[in-house]
């Protein structure tokens, strides 16, 4: 009898993450936030950075950026292809791995501009600014104050008695001192302005429009081209469009991120992946279906992790945690 081949060497965990990876980026071409995700992980650790080297040898391939990885030497091609073909229905689905070069973001200053363009990195450039999982407060010249949640950023300016906030990334609140001039927090899609002493609003910036809650006495609220005030502890969206109120419930709940916590009411599960993925440090993906779900509760900022279990445990989804939770990717359960 012939002898048995000898069987593929086991991957270690760094190994299994990099094919992963790899999967995810053959999944997701050209998607910037998922490049940057990656480029994350490598710098993280050596071991990330020789196992992503290792798999570029074991498929003959040469991937963008390779010469910023350290060297590594070769001999684990059986064992990642072994890996490869036990994968599931929807890895095979999305993987052809050999069949083109990959495109992955460059190292260096351009990994980093990427970075804040995605939200994975501060921008350093702002006047104010917090990088992931962090919370940060600001006494500004006047007196007044400004509390950046994660990934956000903002630019200050003084002019005489009258402060302007720009709100650049991300969300804030910003509080009038009880004896100053007018406060103004300009965003992306309209302005905000408080003149009572004391006064303080909430501003969050999302795709195409931007919540306004007035947390203490009213403010005036100004968007495509339409003037109006709002009143103590009531909410507006601001677009291009113009100005449209936000239910009471959602007012009431929006600035709880101050105490580390974000609270729903009858959210899509988008919304509140958009809240966690400030304080994570990787990558959050889900399906549109996934996202579409509605979901009412608290959930943690700071613990991510326990955040998106309690999520997986009373939703019909599915959680798969990889690269030690630098990459998460949520599916509808099907049925």
């Amino acid at each position: 009898m012939p002898p048995r081949p000898a069987a593929a060497p086991a991957l270690d965990a760094s190994s299994e993450a990099a094919v992963q990876w790899l999967v995810e980026l053959r999944g997701h071409p050209g998607d910037a936030q998922t490049e940057q995700a990656l480029q994350c992980w490598l710098q993280a650790d050596t071991r990330h950075a020789a196992a992503w080297q290792r798999l570029q040898q074991a498929l003959g391939q040469t991937f963008d950026g390779a010469a910023a990885l350290p060297a590594a030497s070769s001999g684990r091609g059986a064992g990642v292809d072994t890996l490869l073909q036990r994968m599931d229905h929807r890895a095979k689905r999305r993987r052809q791995l050999l069949g083109g070069l990959l495109s992955v973001a460059g190292a260096g200053l351009g990994g980093a501009w990427l970075g804040r363009q995605m939200g994975l990195l501060p921008d350093l450039a702002a006047d104010l600014h917090t990088a992931t999982r962090q919370r940060r407060h600001w006494v500004l010249a006047d007196g007044g104050s400004v509390l950046l949640d994660a990934r956000s950023s903002a630019d200050t300016r003084s002019y005489g008695s009258h402060v302007q906030v720009h709100l650049r990334e991300g969300q804030l609140i910003a509080t009038r001192p009880a004896q100053a001039g007018q406060l103004q927090v300009q965003g992306r899609h309209g302005s905000v302005q408080a003149s009572a002493p004391g006064a303080s609003l909430l501003l969050r910036q999302d795709a195409g429009r931007s919540l306004v809650v007035a947390l203490q006495h009213g403010v005036w609220l100004q968007a495509g081209g339409h003037r109006q005030p709002l009143a103590a502890g009531a909410g507006a969206w601001l677009a291009d469009s113009g100005i449209t109120p936000v239910p009471a419930a959602q007012s009431a709940l929006a600035a709880d991120w101050r105490e580390g916590m974000l609270s729903v009411l009858d959210a899509p599960l988008s919304e509140v992946i958009e809240g966690l993925r400030r304080y994570h440090n990787g990558l959050i993906r889900f399906s549109s279906e996934a996202g579409a779900l509605h979901v009412s509760g608290r959930y943690p900022l700071d613990d991510t992790a326990a955040a998106l279990r309690t999520l997986a445990q009373t939703l019909p989804i599915d959680l798969q945690v990889l690269s030690g939770g630098w990459l998460v990717r949520i599916e509808r359960r099907p049925g």
